[in-house]
C-alpha cells in the first residue's frame, strides 16, 4: 500500500489501459544514447494525454523531474514559451538554464502541441537545440512532425498513436463498468477510439438500456458526444454551454456568462465531467466535446449562443483593460477564440503551417530575393545593407529561398535609406502627418511577396507573431497595397488594412491605442453588428452587415466617412475613404427596393432613414456611389 495520499495519486496517474508498445518507445528516452525528442501524434480524443501521464509517472519513478505543459494554457510566442519554462519573463537563456536547473534528470512535455504550430520552426531550430544535455523533450499534437524534424535523425522518436487494438478497447470499457457483451457492441462502432468509448460508457452509465446502436458510423465521437450530452442535467447542461464557447473558464467568467447561477456551483458542476480538466489557468473541455457542444447550441438555440459569446467578450475586455502586461498573451487567446472571422482567426492560429520554414535571410539567399523583388531588386539590396536583420525568408523543403519579408520599425531603418526609398519615405511623411504617442510604435512591412501562396502564408505567420511581440506597444503597420490587399481583400479589410489617403500603392492597419489587445476587443463588437444586420438582409458581407447596423444604429443622424472607417473597421483611420464608398455602393445593391434607405449627404457621407428615399432635413439622395 503506498504510505501517503500522495503516493497513491501518483500511481493512479500512470494507469493506462493499452498502449505499452507505445510506452515502451518513451521510456526510450530515459535510457543512456538513446532518443532526445518524441513526438506523440494523432486524431483527437485517441489518447495522447492519458499516454503522457503514464510517460510522466514513468519518468517520475525513474528519478526525473517533469515539467508539463499545455498548448490550452499557451500563447504561441516565443515569450510565453519562455515564461511558461521559468515560471517568470525571463531571457532565452535565463528559461533554459531554468529548464536545466529543475534536476539532474529532466523531461519537458509539451501537450495540444497543435495550438503552438507558430512556434514549430523556432522548436525545432532554436529551443531545443539549446537545452541542457539532460533534458528530455516529449510533444504530442494531432499532426505528425514535419519535415524540418527529420534533421534530428536517431535522436527523434516519431510515435503515431492509433486506436486501440479490440481487447485492450473492450478492457477499457470493463474498466468503466461495461460488462462484456455490451462492451463488444460498443467498440463494434466506436472501433477502438478511446474518447469514443469513454463516452459511451458515461452515456450508459447515467442511462442504462441506451440503444448505442443508432450511432452514425462516420461520426462517431461526435454521435457520442450528443449522446452524452442529452444525458446532463439542466444545471451541469448550462455550465457545459458556457465552458464551450471559450478556450478556458474561469470562475469570473462563468459569473459574468451565468449570472443567475452560482459560479462555485457551476465550476465544480464542470470538474467533475469525465472529459473536463482543470489547466493552469481555468477548467478546458476537450476538444471533441467542446466542438459538439457549441454546434448544438448554436443550432437549437442561437440566441441563447450569441448572449453567452457577449458576455464573455465583455467580461475578457474588461479584465484586459486591467491586466498586467505577463498575462496579454492568454488574454488575446481568449479573445481569438471567440472571434467568429475564420480568416482573421486563421491569420492567427492556423490549422498548420505547411513545410515552409522561415528564418532570417543569409547571403547567399540575396540572388534569389532580388529575383523575387523584380523591378525593386536595386532597392532591397540597399535594405540588406541597411538592416539585415530585417529580411527574412520562407524556405521549401530543399533551403531555397521561395519568399521573403521585409519588417524594420523606421528608427531602424534610418533617414538615409528612407530618403532613397520613396514609399518608405511616404509612409514617414503620413507619421508626420499624423504623429503617434511616444509610448507607441510602428512598423513598414516593405515587402511580403513569394513564389506561391505557401510561400506567403509562412511569411504572414512569421510576420503575425512579431505583432504578437510588439504589444501592447504596437499601434500602426504600414505595407504595400500589392502584398497585403491585391486582387481579394477581404480578408485583409476585416483585419483593418485600408488604403492610405494619398499615398499611393500603400496601405496601413492602425490597432488603435490599446494596441493589438485593443483591435481584437472591437472585434466582437463588429461580429454582434454584422450578425444583427445580416438576420435581416441575407448575402452581405461583413463590412456590408457592419456598415449597415452601424447606419442603423444612427438613424436619422448624418454619418461621416472618417466615422464609419473608424467604428466600424474598428480604430481611428486617417487614410483614404474610397473603400466607404466601394461597400456602401454593394450594400445598396443587395438592399433592392429599400436602397433609399441609405441617403448620401454631401460633403459628408451618409444618412439611413426609413423615408431617406425622398428628402430629409433639407438633404436631398445624392446619386449612388
Amino acid at each position: 500500500m503506498p504510505e501517503t495520499l500522495g503516493a497513491l495519486l501518483q500511481s493512479q496517474s500512470g494507469v493506462i489501459t493499452g498502449r505499452e508498445c507505445e510506452r515502451g518507445q518513451l521510456r526510450r528516452l530515459l535510457e543512456p544514447g538513446g532518443p532526445v525528442l518524441a513526438y506523440v501524434h494523432g486524431l483527437a480524443g485517441v489518447g495522447k494525454t492519458t499516454l503522457l501521464r503514464a510517460f510522466a509517472a514513468d519518468a517520475r519513478a525513474a528519478g526525473a523531474v517533469t515539467l508539463e505543459l499545455d498548448g490550452h494554457g499557451l500563447y504561441a510566442t516565443e515569450g510565453s514559451l519562455l515564461a511558461a519554462l521559468s515560471g517568470g519573463e525571463p531571457s532565452f537563456e535565463d528559461a533554459v538554464a531554468a529548464v536545466g536547473a529543475l534536476g539532474e534528470r529532466v523531461v519537458l512535455i509539451v501537450d495540444t502541441y497543435e495550438l503552438l504550430v507558430m512556434l514549430d520552426h523556432w522548436m525545432c531550430r532554436t529551443l531545443i537545440p539549446a537545452l541542457p544535455g539532460h533534458v528530455r523533450v516529449v510533444l504530442a499534437g494531432r499532426d505528425a512532425p514535419l519535415n524540418r524534424w527529420r534533421g534530428y535523425g536517431s535522436l527523434l522518436c516519431s510515435v503515431p498513436l492509433t486506436n486501440l487494438e479490440p481487447a485492450d478497447a473492450v478492457a477499457l470499457l470493463h474498466g468503466n463498468g461495461v460488462e462484456h457483451r455490451m462492451a463488444t457492441r460498443i467498440n463494434s462502432i466506436a472501433h477502438g477510439h478511446p474518447l469514443s468509448l469513454q463516452l459511451a460508457a458515461w452515456a450508459l452509465r447515467d442511462r442504462p438500456g441506451l440503444a448505442l446502436e443508432e450511432i452514425a458510423v462516420g461520426s462517431v465521437g461526435e454521435e457520442l458526444a450528443r449522446v452524452y450530452l442529452d444525458g446532463l442535467d439542466a444545471p451541469a447542461r448550462r455550465a457545459l454551454d458556457a465552458a464551450a464557447l471559450t478556450r478556458r473558464t474561469t470562475l469570473p467568467l462563468l459569473a459574468a456568462m451565468l449570472p443567475d447561477e452560482d459560479p462555485a456551483e457551476a465550476f465544480e458542476r464542470l470538474r467533475r465531467l469525465p472529459f473536463v480538466e482543470l489547466g493552469c489557468d481555468g477548467l478546458v473541455v476537450h476538444d471533441t466535446v467542446r466542438e459538439a457542444t457549441a454546434a448544438l447550441l448554436r443550432a437549437a438555440d442561437p440566441q441563447g449562443y450569441w448572449r453567452l459569446r457577449a458576455a464573455a467578450w465583455g467580461h475578457l475586455r474588461t479584465e484586459l483593460r486591467g491586466a498586467p502586461s505577463r498575462d496579454l498573451s492568454r488574454y488575446t487567446a481568449d479573445l481569438l477564440y471567440l472571434i467568429d472571422d475564420q480568416g482573421v482567426r486563421g491569420a492567427f492560429f492556423p490549422a498548420a503551417a505547411g513545410e515552409q520554414r522561415v528564418g532570417p535571410a543569409r547571403a547567399e539567399d540575396l540572388p534569389a530575393i532580388e529575383a523575387l523583388a523584380g523591378a525593386d531588386a536595386g532597392l532591397v539590396r540597399r535594405w540588406w545593407d541597411a538592416v539585415p536583420a530585417a529580411v527574412i525568408v520562407s524556405r521549401n523543403g530543399a533551403g531555397q529561398a521561395v519568399g521573403f519579408a521585409c519588417l524594420a520599425e523606421p528608427a531602424e531603418v534610418g533617414p538615409r535609406l528612407i530618403d532613397s526609398d520613396p514609399l518608405a519615405a511616404r509612409w514617414r511623411a503620413h507619421l508626420r502627418r499624423d504623429p503617434l504617442p511616444r509610448s507607441q510604435r510602428a512598423l513598414f512591412l516593405r515587402w511580403l511577396t513569394g513564389r506561391d501562396q505557401a510561400a506567403i502564408a509562412a511569411l504572414v505567420l512569421d510576420v503575425t507573431r512579431t505583432y504578437m511581440e510588439m504589444r501592447p506597444e504596437l499601434r500602426r503597420v504600414y505595407g504595400r497595397e500589392v502584398d497585403l490587399i491585391g486582387a481579394d481583400g477581404s480578408c485583409a479589410m476585416a483585419m483593418g488594412y485600408l488604403p492610405l489617403d494619398g499615398v499611393p500603392d500603400s496601405v496601413c492597419m492602425d490597432f488603435g491605442p490599446a494596441s493589438v489587445d485593443g483591435w481584437l476587443a472591437e472585434l466582437g463588437a463588429r461580429q454582434r453588428l454584422e450578425r444583427e444586420a445580416s438576420a435581416e438582409v441575407p448575402g452581405l458581407t461583413p463590412l456590408e452587415a457592419q456598415a449597415l447596423a452601424y447606419l442603423r444604429s444612427r438613424e436619422g443622424q448624418a454619418v461621416e466617412r472618417a466615422a464609419l472607417l473608424r467604428d466600424v473597421w474598428g480604430y481611428d483611420w486617417t487614410g483614404g475613404s474610397n473603400v466607404v464608398e466601394v461597400v456602401i455602393s454593394s450594400l445598396r445593391r443587395k438592399l433592392g427596393a429599400d436602397a433609399g434607405t441609405i441617403a448620401t449627404v454631401r460633403g459628408v457621407g451618409y444618412r439611413y432613414g426609413r423615408a431617406s428615399s425622398t428628402m430629409l432635413s433639407g438633404v436631398s439622395v445624392a446619386r449612388r456611389t
